[in-house]
């Protein structure tokens, strides 16, 4: 790892159901490519499989899965509600 990339908490939205109190856990892969900074974190999220998205943290054995079409969706309407930047990878 390069830096450490964390999910600090999740914004409940129809893409997220069920993973609104994930917080404060370090992000190992997103679909099974290796994080290891903010820029291979948005690069991965570049390429889904099957139309979904696997992320996998570490020190948790759990694996969330999200759907490729309704994050996309999802980030149209924030982006239409005036939030005028989704990632940051400086």
């Amino acid at each position: 790892m390069e830096h450490v990339v964390f999910l600090s908490g999740v914004i409940p939205t129809p893409a997220t159901v069920g993973y609104e109190r994930l917080r404060n856990l370090v992000v190992r892969k997103v679909d099974g490519q290796d994080v290891r900074d903010m820029k291979s974190l948005v690069a991965a999220f570049k390429q889904p499989s099957n139309g979904l998205h696997s992320i996998e943290f570490q020190d948790e054995s759990l694996v969330v899965y999200l759907d490729d079409r309704v994050s996309e969706a999802v980030d149209r309407k924030l982006i239409q509600r005036g939030i005028g930047k989704l990632s940051r990878t400086e």
